[in-house]
């Protein structure tokens, strides 16, 4: 049996047996009407950047902070249709502090 063989025939065994979907199951909850049991805290509200930091590297490789009251500032990251979104330059990150 060729190699090419034996990789098609595990991998087909692992697709029939649940293995590769199984996997892709229990790790997505990107599900709108997933409702979170009580413990769960929201950190994001869909239409702000409320409680959440912004950080962006300049040029000359410095890093600048954008917190709630200038987060308006910058235009790296923005909302759109309640969806974080991002242009990808300068690159940065967000993060919720608490």
């Amino acid at each position: 049996m060729s190699k090419a063989f034996k990789i098609v025939v595990v991998f087909g065994f692992m697709l029939g047996s649940g293995w590769i979907s199984l996997s892709q199951r229990l790790g997505d909850y990107r599900d709108p009407s997933f409702k979170y049991e009580e413990g769960w805290a929201t950190l994001f509200n869909e239409k702000d950047f409320s409680g959440w930091v912004v950080v962006l590297q300049n040029p000359d490789r410095s890093i600048k902070t954008y917190f709630q009251e200038n987060v308006s500032q910058q235009s790296t990251f923005y909302i759109e249709g309640g969806v974080l979104c991002t242009t990808g330059n300068p690159n940065g990150y967000h993060c919720c502090p608490n």
